[in-house]
């Protein structure tokens, strides 16, 4: 099967965000999508995400898998590799869209969170066409950037996040079967998923690496960056360790 890269599958993403959504679940179904007449007709980026806003009596109606569903099926979604890096571009882009704030006031979000993560495991798809392994990689690193968000993780209890974690080490190694469809900078995001819930758990006296390890970690979950590229092995290392510890 043929493979392309994280950065070409997103590009194919931006054109492949059309009338049909890309969820499993069952999101809200955005009237006005690119590639649609009506998005045509848009003559500025505020008027788009003024358009892909969920009505409040819709809003409330959607379960969280839902909610879920319809973040990654966001018509702006591809807004979030607009920016300088991941973070800044999933931050600002999930500050523009009213499902997002929504979901931040779940109940059951920890599950819900859980569950939708796990359907988008790279092993799922690997028989998938180049082009629908760019869709998926496009949804994967959405998903992660959701679950590493600090907004989200303070809704989030420890079990979960504990859960969670172990999730990305299983999806980190899957990644690294998948070829360079998920390489590279989709390792990178692996790992600040990782490092972001293992700096939100309770660090014990005797686990999570020394004190300039853990800085490290802590400045991935800042930046998204890693100019060392020893970094992301040092966080999936402490992750393997804490999870063996528990």
């Amino acid at each position: 099967m043929k493979k392309i890269t994280l950065a070409a599958a997103l590009t194919v993403a931006f054109t492949v965000l059309t009338a049909v959504g890309l969820s499993a679940q069952t999101p809200y179904a955005f009237p006005v999508r690119p590639g649609t007449e009506a998005w045509k007709t848009l003559k500025t980026h505020r008027e788009k995400v003024a358009v892909s806003q969920i009505p409040q009596h819709a809003l409330r109606r959607l379960s969280t898998p839902d909610l879920i569903a319809s973040l990654l099926d966001y018509p702006l979604l591809v807004d979030m590799f607009l920016f300088n890096g991941y973070r800044e571009g999933f931050t600002t882009m999930t500050t523009r869209f009213n499902g997002f704030q929504e979901l931040q006031g779940r109940k059951d979000l920890g599950p819900a969170l859980l569950k939708a993560y796990r359907r988008h495991r790279p092993s799922i798809f690997k028989n998938a066409s180049p082009e629908e392994m760019g869709r998926q990689a496009l949804l994967l690193t959405a998903m992660e950037m959701t679950v590493a968000d600090d907004r989200i993780l303070s809704k989030v209890g420890q079990r979960e996040k504990e859960a969670l974690l172990r999730e990305v080490l299983a999806v980190k190694a899957e990644k690294e079967r998948g070829g360079p469809t998920f390489g590279g900078r989709a390792r990178l995001v692996s790992a600040y998923c990782a490092a972001s819930l293992l700096t939100s758990l309770p660090r014990p006296q005797s686990r999570m690496a020394d004190a300039a390890g853990y800085a490290r970690m802590k400045a991935l979950v800042a930046r998204m960056e890693a100019a060392d590229p020893t970094i992301p092995d040092l966080v999936f290392r402490e992750a393997a360790e804490y999870l063996k510890s528990l």
